[in-house]
């Protein structure tokens, strides 16, 4: 029988497969072909966008781990990625998991916002597509993806604020004052 070719290039980062859809090793074939005359800012974009994606699904993948889930395999697509593990046992980790990408991200885009904002751009398009991808593009994909809509993560994201404000405790102590004493019923 004939093995059927993969559809992913499979690497293994810190004992989880990583699984990089073809779509997204042809979008990279593409962008190169059609830079063959100065490669090398293209390749800074590229790697600075696939580093995007799988920085958003490792943050998944920790707050998983965390959780108690299975982290089972990353696979990055063109434009998305997806974190596969386990389900979680509620729905406050789910939610908590679903913010680990955002948070994953914000740790990096702030950091190089503030520093663009400081410093500019260098004027070199290799070191300037980093910039901008992992700071100002990355912040506009954080806003867009906790759009409360199914498949983005907002849409299980913003599950944590109800869940939160439920879980505030109540003081099981009735708290008196009377004439500068503190009585407790």
């Amino acid at each position: 029988m004939v093995q059927p070719i993969s559809r992913y290039l499979t690497i293994r980062f810190r004992g989880t497969p990583v699984r990089f859809h073809w779509t997204l090793l042809l979008l990279v074939a593409l962008v190169l072909l059609a830079s063959v005359q100065n490669p090398l800012p293209s390749i800074a974009a590229l790697t600075s966008f696939v580093a995007v994606l799988l920085l958003h699904e490792s943050g998944h993948a920790v707050l998983a781990r965390r959780s108690g889930s299975t982290v089972v395999s990353i696979t990055l697509y063109p434009f998305v990625g997806l974190c596969h593990h386990e389900q979680p046992v509620s729905p406050l980790r789910e939610a908590l998991i679903a913010w680990g990408g955002v948070l994953a991200q914000l740790v990096i885009a702030v950091p190089t916002i503030a520093a663009n904002l400081v410093f500019g751009y260098t004027g070199i398009p290799a070191f300037d597509a980093p910039i901008a991808i992992f700071g100002w593009w990355s912040l506009l994909w954080v806003l867009f993806n906790l759009l409360p809509v199914p498949p983005l993560d907002g849409s299980t994201a913003w599950g944590l604020v109800p869940l939160l404000l439920r879980r505030r405790p109540r003081s099981q102590h009735k708290i008196v004052h009377r004439k500068g004493l503190r009585i407790v019923k």
